[in-house]
């Protein structure tokens, strides 16, 4: 986490900017979430699946701009995963640690620091 020892120094804007982006992963969490309810009670959508996608992979290119790599790359594959869950076997989804409750664990932890720092 060498961006989060740089982040004591940034200014008010960029830990803004990074605890903006962190909680707007665990926003995400809880939309897809719901989502996940809908689905199990038979109410799939593939329209919504493509906004999953999209969004995931979105807060990935965020994160990544603002140096939050492992947030980063679980969120890109997670974008990964929901714009083609057959492109891999359920083992290897699960061996990339992108379910939600790991994501937003990692997220809650990250927003955390980032509130440490001093962030506004």
């Amino acid at each position: 986490m060498q961006w989060l020892r740089g982040l004591a120094q940034a200014s008010e804007d960029r830990k803004r900017e990074c605890l903006h982006a962190v909680e707007a992963v665990l926003a995400a969490t809880r939309r897809t979430q719901r989502y996940l309810e809908e689905r199990e009670r038979g109410q799939t959508d593939p329209r919504t699946e493509a906004q999953l996608a999209v969004m995931w992979t979105e807060l990935g290119f965020q994160l990544e701009g603002l140096g939050i790599k492992k947030l980063a790359k679980r969120c890109d594959v997670k974008g990964m995963y929901w714009s083609n869950r057959r492109k891999f076997e359920a083992e290897w989804w699960q061996q990339a640690d992108i379910g939600l409750e790991a994501v937003a664990r990692l997220a809650r932890q990250l927003r955390a620091h980032i509130q440490a720092t001093g962030a506004p």
